[in-house]
């Protein structure tokens, strides 16, 4: 009797085991690589100076949705292209943020509350922004939109 019970605990451990790795990988555990449009020498300023906008993407390598938007959308050829033609894309690794330090007062600056964040920005003015992951369809919208926005004075 005493092994039944042994062997259906295994049995129920194993099958714990095997669903929570399914749920992670489902959630977006795999970690996906940032996509290489994304210029990683330029601040959120430096990119402002080159007279387009520019498109400020926050992240975390903890974040679940941030890994589905990365591996999603933000991977997508046409996304990429529109990029690449009409601004220049700036990522802010929130991965380790620290009260205080650098990217923390970058984060507030730009108003960022959850992740993954998608700022457009124009003349360092923020001018739309999307939070969440979202299907490549829906962001290409919300980027044509986007663009089309009035830059907000001040």
């Amino acid at each position: 009797m005493n092994s039944n019970i042994n062997f259906l605990f295994a049995v129920i451990a194993v099958i714990g085991i095997a669903f929570l790795a399914m749920l992670t990988r489902s959630c977006g555990g795999a970690k996906h690589p940032l996509p290489a449009y994304f210029d990683r020498t330029l601040t959120v300023d430096s990119a402002a100076a080159l007279g387009k906008p520019v498109l400020v993407y926050v992240g975390a390598d903890w974040c679940p949705p941030c890994q589905t938007l990365k591996g999603g959308a933000l991977a997508d050829r046409r996304v990429e292209k529109w990029v690449r033609e009409n601004a220049v894309a700036v990522y802010v690794d929130a991965t380790s943020v620290r009260d205080g330090d650098d990217t923390s007062l970058l984060l507030l600056r730009l108003g960022t509350t959850a992740y993954p964040d998608l700022i457009l920005m124009r003349q360092k003015q923020v001018v739309a922004r999307l939070t969440g992951a979202v299907r490549a369809k829906d962001l290409l919208a919300w980027l044509d939109k986007s663009a089309k926005a009035p830059t907000p004075a001040g």
